[in-house]
């Protein structure tokens, strides 16, 4: 999502090469994450239709509903399913409820993300875009969690407790 939102066209004659530029920092992505953690295997996930949160809370996430997604991301995705053998998960979860799942069944795995979210899993994790490796334990998985719930989430628009913040 990332690489394909930085290269949002300017001009419409732009627009192929734009898309080859997304493509190419979704390569180069891939490529510093691979040099950096030295992996030896890796599996990629990448969201699809349908969240049974929605169900749940008509709510979550509505504060993206309006903002249209960027104009490369098909291409950015169908490339990551090719060339890097991504997943799409469809079954009415997110791919970090995936990857929170594959890690609960692989203790060694390294977590790869930006999304504050995945900490609330137990491991090893590494923020491709600030370059930190982090091991969160099972303690701090759990305060996270529940730091999450009490306060809310707003990128997520989820609410927390009225009167709760971080600071409280």
């Amino acid at each position: 999502y990332r690489c394909a939102a930085s290269c949002e066209p300017t001009k419409s004659r732009l627009v192929r090469e734009e898309r080859f530029v997304a493509i190419g920092r979704a390569n180069d992505l891939c490529n510093r994450i691979g040099n950096s953690t030295q992996a030896e295997e890796y599996r990629i996930f990448l969201g699809g239709s349908g969240n049974f949160r929605r169900m749940l809370d008509p709510n979550y996430k509505a504060n993206r509903v309006h903002q249209p997604k960027p104009v490369h991301l098909d291409a950015v995705r169908d490339h990551m399913v090719r060339k890097w053998g991504a997943e799409i998960i469809t079954a009415n979860y997110e791919a970090d409820d995936r990857i929170a799942m594959e890690a609960a069944r692989t203790p060694d795995a390294l977590i790869v993300s930006i999304d504050k979210d995945l900490r609330q899993i137990t491991g090893q994790h590494y923020n491709p875009v600030k370059d930190i490796y982090e091991v969160v334990d099972s303690e701090q998985a759990e305060i996270n969690l529940y730091v999450s719930m009490l306060v809310g989430d707003a990128s997520d628009n989820l609410r927390g407790i009225d009167g709760l913040g971080p600071v409280k």
